[in-house]
């Protein structure tokens, strides 16, 4: 299919005002290139310490997290001794807490500077976005430092709010606090942490003060955790609530669609699903705008400032939406047996009978590359949480450099926070440090080119209709292991310009789409593109919920190159729609995933192949390599371009120069051996020339 120039991208979904319903009610934007992916460590130890840096000794990450770089408690603000509470001993006076306030504060620029030094390009530490502990009754914690506000006036720190912290919380549609925690938290205990409403104008002075003091000392961005919990009908939500429905609605349709009630949660039958998907969607948009908030607010003092929120959890989308304007986005996975540490792993079948598995984050990584935000993705892997084995699952070096691999491979840029005692993880690092750095050119500034595009839409699941998300992943992870390049696209890069870049699309058990990316489907598989239809019910809902009659979606069915239920497998099997795409037979290298990128998407002048080997044993105490020999691979070419060279990378391996031959659109070459990761540099001649 012909690609339309990148100029000529368009939204499908932009956003009328009120002049009517929105045409795609979940935020849409202009596809960001890849980024140059980076090295994190999560390290909670105080970088006062001299001692600090002796671990890295051997390599620094580019991007490391400490936990005691602001001068109050993220919780409980500064003037507040949990060791002392914890212990019924008094607490020390307020003038002893301003003076270490202002000790630390005179410390940490010399702290942030050593690490810079060493190597690292930004230090960021944590905050929470909705996070207080203390007790109100007592006064203590939060509610201290709130009742001594002035004493910290030589701080900037602004006016003191007149509502009193207890009344800055969440609340549930009956008025109640919403309350995240348990009272009785054992690490808290005898205070409690509360949940604050990011709307509450009492909350976001603190959270302002808080920022701004952090940019003053040259910290460099923050990490920020539990940056998903905002369920609140507070009087400020409701109030926002409210302007919103208006400024994407006619008074006409917010009475026919939501019976004229702008409340987020009326009684009865007026609690409609478009309004429940409305409210989601107004929840996510509130921390979207925070974080934005928080990027400003650093950045008007210290120029820029990294927002790396804590929020994914499995659900990767999440990018798309509250994420997409952040620097990176956490996927703290540590559920199941294997966590998220990327490899190999053995099933004890019968006696001397093992089945080997594959565990990957592919779709994490994937979803940021295909919504071409400024977000990317991170995973933070646990081994099996909270009953870990990091002996037999956790991270060791050859883990380390398959994880650091992955984002780099499939999420565009991005990183990995190791957990579990990774061994010779310093060397991992300093080994991928230099990788990144000498390809810099064949990372960043590129385009997905995948010969199979999935349908990630995101909307389904503010309808609580979590199959299409579901299936996105098992197709997803289908193709890859079939060895088939394949992207993500999610509604905020899907137009009909966009779409004309895949040779076949997969609409995986979405339910939920408008009229115009039906049609723009339509129009898709009339011009040439191989349309799968995965699940019995397609677009039978528009982007408002509504029932689509079954004569609207007809054009759409007819139009397609297969339908299929729930066995997509076949569509990748001989006399499959998708048969033939595979680089290689899976049998050739059967834990070997593959992704592709070209330099621009009208006029490539190279392209990159991504070879990732995840035959990589886990355990600390493991870590052997399945190497692969003398790979050979059918790579897809842009249409009217030829290979005329191919270099082979790999880290700590010098390059290696391919033979390539060109049949018809494709070029064959061969990988001599794949350790975990290489990049194949394809130069091209013929369009982009």
């Amino acid at each position: 299919m012909q690609v339309a120039p990148l100029t000529a991208l368009m939204l499908l979904g932009t956003i009328a005002g009120a002049c009517a319903a929105p045409e795609c009610l979940v935020p849409t934007g202009e596809y960001l290139p890849t980024q140059l992916p980076y090295t994190y460590v999560l390290d909670r130890r105080s970088p006062f310490d001299q001692t600090f840096l002796d671990r890295y000794q051997e390599g620094i990450p580019s991007l490391i997290e400490t936990g005691t770089l602001t001068p109050g408690h993220p919780y409980f603000g500064p003037t507040c001794d949990l060791a002392a509470l914890r212990a019924g001993r008094p607490e020390k006076g307020i003038a002893e807490f301003v003076e270490d306030y202002r000790s630390r504060r005179e410390q940490a620029p010399e702290a942030i500077r050593r690490l810079h030094e060493a190597g690292a390009d930004r230090v960021i530490t944590y905050i929470c976005m909705m996070t207080t502990g203390g007790d109100p009754e007592r006064r203590t914690g939060f509610w201290r430092f709130y009742d001594n506000w002035e004493a910290f006036e030589e701080f900037n720190i602004p006016a003191k709010p007149e509502e009193d912290p207890e009344n800055w919380q969440q609340r549930k549609p009956d008025g109640s606090p919403y309350i995240a925690y348990r009272r009785e938290h054992p690490p808290y205990a005898p205070i409690f942490r509360w949940t604050n409403c990011i709307n509450n104008p009492s909350w976001r002075t603190y959270q302002r003060w808080v920022t701004e003091e952090a940019a003053r000392i040259g910290v460099d961005g923050f990490f920020v955790d539990n940056a998903g919990t905002m369920h609140c009908h507070c009087k400020y939500c409701q109030a926002k609530f409210a302007d919103r429905l208006r400024s994407r609605y006619t008074e006409q349709e917010i009475q026919e669609l939501f019976d004229g009630d702008l409340s987020m949660a009326p009684e009865g039958d007026r609690n409609s699903d478009l309004r429940k998907a409305e409210v989601k969607l107004f929840h996510q948009e509130s921390i979207h705008e925070l974080l934005s908030d928080i990027r400003q607010w650093g950045a008007a003092i210290h120029g820029e400032f990294f927002v790396f929120p804590n929020g994914l959890h499995r659900r990767a989308h999440f990018v798309t939406t509250r994420f997409r304007d952040t620097d990176l986005a956490m996927d703290e996975n540590s559920s199941g047996e294997l966590g998220g540490n990327p490899g190999a792993s053995s099933a004890h079948i019968i006696a001397g009978l093992h089945i080997k598995g594959v565990n990957d984050n592919i779709l994490t990584y994937k979803y940021a590359a295909g919504t071409g935000a400024r977000c990317r993705g991170n995973v933070l892997a646990y081994a099996g949480h909270p009953n870990s084995d990091p002996e037999g699952l956790g991270a060791g070096y050859n883990t380390a450099v398959l994880a650091m691999a992955e984002p780099a491979a499939f999420g565009g840029g991005g990183c990995y926070a190791p957990v579990g005692g990774a061994q010779d993880l310093e060397r991992a690092i300093a080994l991928m440090n230099d990788f990144f750095d000498a390809n810099r050119g064949l990372l960043a500034g590129k385009y997905p080119f995948g010969r199979v595009g999935v349908l990630g839409f995101v909307l389904p699941d503010y309808f609580n209709d979590a199959t299409a998300y579901a299936a996105t992943g098992q197709v997803l992870k289908l193709l890859m292991r079939a060895h088939i390049l394949a992207d993500i696209i999610p509604e905020r890069v899907f137009t009909p310009d966009w779409i004309a870049r895949w040779p076949a699309l997969v609409v995986p058990h979405v339910r939920i789409m408008s009229d115009s990316q039906l049609q723009a489907l339509v129009d898709y598989a009339k011009a040439g593109g191989k349309l799968v239809l995965l699940g019995s019910e397609i677009a039978t809902r528009d982007q408002l919920g509504r029932e689509r009659p079954a004569e609207e979606i007809q054009p759409l069915l007819e139009a397609a190159s297969a339908s299929h239920g729930l066995d997509f497998s076949a569509c990748v099997r001989e006399g499959g729609p998708l048969h033939g795409l595979a680089l290689c037979d899976r049998e050739v290298a059967p834990e070997a995933r593959f992704a592709a990128y070209v330099d621009h998407p009208d006029r490539p002048t190279e392209l990159i192949l991504h070879a990732v080997n995840y035959d990589v044993q886990l355990g600390t105490a493991h870590g052997e390599v399945g190497e692969v020999e003398n790979l050979g691979l059918s790579v897809p070419l842009p249409p009217g371009t030829a290979a005329a060279s191919a270099t082979l990378k790999a880290p700590g391996d010098r390059d290696i120069s391919l033979t390539v031959e060109c049949k018809a659109d494709r070029a064959s070459l061969t990988i001599p051996m794949l350790h975990i990761y290489g990049i194949v540099h394809i130069r091209l001649t013929g369009v982009g020339q």
